[in-house]
């Protein structure tokens, strides 16, 4: 039986004209490559067969495009514990910011969506972000209660509402009705809860404040075999996410971990449709 990957929660990432562009430049070439992404919402990476450039594979695909050749084996990815790196084997490089665009230092700046703490230099090969990139979520630990399989669709839910005339005729008017799915994690540490000292992008409070309780979609790794089958396959996306309870460990848990420094979180969301 393959081992399961932990899992991970993946949000959003809006890239606009404020942040969408970069400066790579390589050490022996001393060419400097100004480098645009594509304006939009992205997921941090892809999965396997998946038509669309997530934000890691165009970053990808931008820079090998623009750039000279001795960026034409440059990659970008993604660690299963949410780190990005930049890797270029020909030759060192480094990135900065282009006059008038936000890499860093604000809080929308590529570099720290992406988990970096400023230009990335002096020149090296590879470059691995000091941090989690944002909106994701990365829990040291799999859910304790998970409804359904992760193969299969959720459980059908529905929002009709059933009304009966005076001659008693039944009319069922139905909106939608969703595939919902449910999480809950215990024994959370903080650091995984609420941003806490020097650890960044790590706490589930900033993921949820801004991309779950909007109503932004999101994905749920390993989910539909994305990462449990070598062929990988489409995950399921989800959308809401409003009835989530964040809770403190109660007397009974504290016994057990020995601080009241733990949480447990409960999740209810349904299946994005298109």
């Amino acid at each position: 039986m393959p081992s399961v990957p932990p899992p991970k929660l993946h949000g959003l990432i809006t890239i606009d004209t404020t942040n969408q562009a970069f400066r790579i430049r390589g050490a022996v070439t001393a060419v400097d490559r100004d480098i645009t992404l594509t304006a939009g919402d992205y997921f941090i990476r892809g999965y396997t067969g998946e038509a669309a450039n997530q934000l890691a594979e165009h970053i990808q695909a931008q820079v090998r495009a623009a750039a000279g050749t001795e960026f034409d084996a440059f990659v970008v990815s993604v660690s299963d514990t949410g780190f990005v790196t930049f890797t270029n084997t020909a030759e060192a490089f480094t990135v900065t910011t282009p006059a008038g665009q936000d890499w860093f230092p604000s809080s929308g700046g590529l570099a720290r969506l992406l988990g970096f703490t400023g230009d990335l230099t002096p020149a090296v090969t590879t470059f691995t972000g000091a941090n989690q990139h944002r909106y994701g979520w990365y829990p040291d630990m799999p859910p304790e209660d998970f409804s359904g399989h992760p193969d299969l669709a959720g459980v059908l839910g529905s929002d009709s509402v059933v009304s009966i005339a005076p001659s008693g005729r039944v009319t069922v008017t139905s909106y939608q009705e969703p595939r919902r799915r449910s999480w809950s994690f215990r024994w959370l540490a903080a650091e995984y809860m609420f941003p806490t000292g020097s650890v960044r992008n790590r706490d589930f409070e900033q993921c949820w404040r801004d991309e779950v309780r909007p109503g932004r979609r999101w994905r749920y790794y390993p989910d539909r075999t994305v990462q449990t089958r070598p062929g990988g396959g489409e995950p399921w996306t989800y959308v809401g996410g409003q009835d989530i309870a964040i809770k403190g460990a109660g007397a009974a848990e504290q016994d057990v971990v020995a601080s009241a420094d733990h949480f447990r979180i409960e999740i209810d969301a349904h299946e994005f449709v298109a």
